[in-house]
């Protein structure tokens, strides 16, 4: 007489990296899909969160992990082993296994068709991410003793063998810190200040760029938007410029920045701008990212992670952000990613400066200066 097995199994056939999204894919097996939850679990401490992108039909699952900023409090990932878990309701939760599928020779290099180690064999998934030599952050997946799957991740920040260039990197590391800091302190010291004296009234808009030397592109179609509509008469808006990050700001500018952001209900930008992460903002204001790019043309933000020029994964540059606006739902992910938001948080409202295209009038007026100028087209 045959007897079935009706052990509850979470069985993980596919692995891949889409940049600083770890997908994990596979299948339940007397596990209810309708009622199933999954969570990362740490098996040195016992801690674990829910992941916020998972996807189940039928008995299939995908599972989609961004690192930078999947642990609580739009963090990355910390140090340790985590491993992947599901249960439904009525169960306790199951700790994934590695399938066969995830374990095949086939369709690999000569590298890994040899191993007999399972391990080794997984090593093919191991992502490493590399600010510089001054940052290094690993997820490589294993497998226990118990046969579970699980994800060593690794952060540390390597020190030179060298002492000189250790003690000449850390004093050079210092007067830099101590520049930073005064000029921190003082910026955080009139931002504060401004936000323990002002009363938010919900009608105060800064229109502010770290990479513009005024008012343009998204940042100024919303502004004519909302005069053409006499929403400026309801709102008090302000504008904060300087045409590039590394350009100082005047010296009375070094106080109105803080003040202004301070003061504002909504800030919108629309370009990597520093200075809004040097402080936090109270829950009920808005930080609109008007990204100034028509689609998802190339990687930004935390997408770069490890690339040179990207962002290290303890910084805090694109996480004040409470809402992000993109050309389509096609790109919502990709922004979320880019910018370490939920997807929920990035609306596909298309981009305000190419609104111009719809408008049937400009673009006959358009179309005849064209052929005016160019009557041989």
């Amino acid at each position: 007489m045959q007897t079935t097995n009706f052990t509850p199994e979470l069985v993980v056939d596919r692995l891949e990296w889409e940049r600083v999204q770890l997908c994990i894919a596979g299948r339940l097996k007397n596990i209810a899909p309708a009622s199933v939850r999954f969570m990362l679990l740490n098996l040195d401490t016992g801690e674990s969160f829910t992941p916020k992108s998972v996807r189940v039909r039928d008995d299939r699952f995908l599972v989609r992990v961004n690192v930078t900023i999947a642990y609580p409090g739009r963090k990355y990932i910390p140090d340790g082993r985590w491993c992947l878990c599901a249960a439904d309701s009525a169960q306790s939760p199951v700790r994934a296994r590695p399938g066969s599928r995830l374990l095949r020779d086939d369709g690999y290099n000569d590298t890994y068709c040899c191993c007999e180690d399972p391990n080794e064999k997984l090593h093919r998934f191991r992502h490493v991410f590399a600010k510089s030599q001054s940052h290094y952050y690993s997820v490589l997946p294993q497998i226990d003793d118990a046969g579970s799957l699980y994800f060593d991740v690794y952060f540390r920040t390597p020190k030179s063998q060298n002492v000189f260039q250790r003690l000449g990197r850390a004093a050079l590391a210092c007067c830099k810190a101590i520049v930073y800091w005064i000029n921190e302190t003082g910026f955080k010291a009139v931002y504060y200040t401004a936000r323990a004296l002002t009363r938010h009234k919900g009608n105060r808009i800064l229109f502010t760029s770290d990479s513009r030397a005024g008012l343009s592109g998204n940042l100024k179609n919303v502004y004519d938007r909302m005069c053409e509509r006499g929403l400026d008469q309801g709102y008090q808006m302000k504008t904060m410029f300087k045409a590039n990050v590394s350009q100082r700001r005047k010296f009375t500018d070094k106080f109105r920045m803080p003040w202004y952001l301070a003061t504002s209900d909504i800030i919108l930008i629309d370009d990597f701008n520093p200075t809004i992460s040097l402080v936090k903002y109270r829950e009920n204001v808005k930080v609109i990212q008007l990204w100034h790019a028509c689609g998802a043309f190339k990687t930004v933000g935390y997408s770069r992670l490890g690339k040179p020029g990207g962002p290290s994964i303890t910084d805090a540059n694109h996480k004040q952000y409470t809402h992000a606006i993109a050309s389509s739902r096609f790109v919502c992910r990709f922004y979320a990613e880019a910018f370490g938001m939920d997807e929920d948080m990035v609306y596909a409202t298309g981009v305000p400066r190419t609104d111009v295209f719809f408008d049937e009038e400009y673009r006959q007026k358009t179309r005849s200066r064209m052929l005016k100028a160019f009557p041989q087209t």
